[in-house]
């Protein structure tokens, strides 16, 4: 089995990850007008984008780190089998630029931080949910407040800046910690 087989698939992944990206965020325009309008117009749709984008970067994650295991795995079978036939010698250079490959996937994986954004992106997802199933039964901080309306957007829309404002921080940052399975979390509505 060749690299470049691998480094094709890879690139072409990894392009159809970036159109995707690109094209699924077709913003709407917000009208606060109304509960429900709010609901169905910023609120849905930042829970949806939030949802569909944690779930892309986890499998981006997990797809990133998943190859990074099976070609690593594979080095030293490639330089044993290299070792014991001499017509597999070729096999050696396989395992070299399986090492590279391995560098550059996990360096790819650092820098785009998937994983620190997926679970952070979860997390507003769900925490926009909550919010949102409290303001509708009307229970928690809604159950005695005088506009329960006012309460509830500035409660979504601080979380949506919150959670913006840890994504340019996480992003700005320099990865400490290789492959991207840092503790620090953040993300962008």
């Amino acid at each position: 089995m060749g690299i470049a087989p691998i480094l094709r698939f890879v690139y072409q992944h990894l392009k159809h990850q970036r159109n995707n990206i690109i094209m699924e965020y077709q913003p709407v325009p917000y009208d606060a007008s109304t509960p429900e309008k709010y609901i169905s117009t910023r609120l849905d749709d930042q829970i949806n984008w939030y949802s569909r984008k944690s779930g892309l970067l986890k499998r981006r994650y997990r797809w990133l780190k998943g190859a990074t295991i099976v070609v690593g795995g594979l080095i030293p079978v490639w330089v044993a089998l290299s070792d014991s036939h001499q017509n597999w010698a070729w096999l050696k250079y396989i395992a070299g630029v399986s090492g590279a490959v391995i560098t550059i996937m996990e360096g790819i994986s650092g820098m785009l931080k998937d994983k620190d954004t997926f679970l952070a992106y979860r997390s507003a997802s769900e925490t926009l949910i909550q919010e949102k199933m409290q303001y509708q039964s009307q229970s928690g901080k809604y159950a005695g407040a005088n506009n329960p309306f006012i309460v509830f957007v500035e409660a979504a829309e601080g979380i949506m800046a919150g959670e913006n404002a840890k994504w340019v921080n996480v992003q700005q940052q320099p990865d400490s910690n290789k492959g991207g399975d840092g503790q620090q979390q953040g993300g962008q509505g």
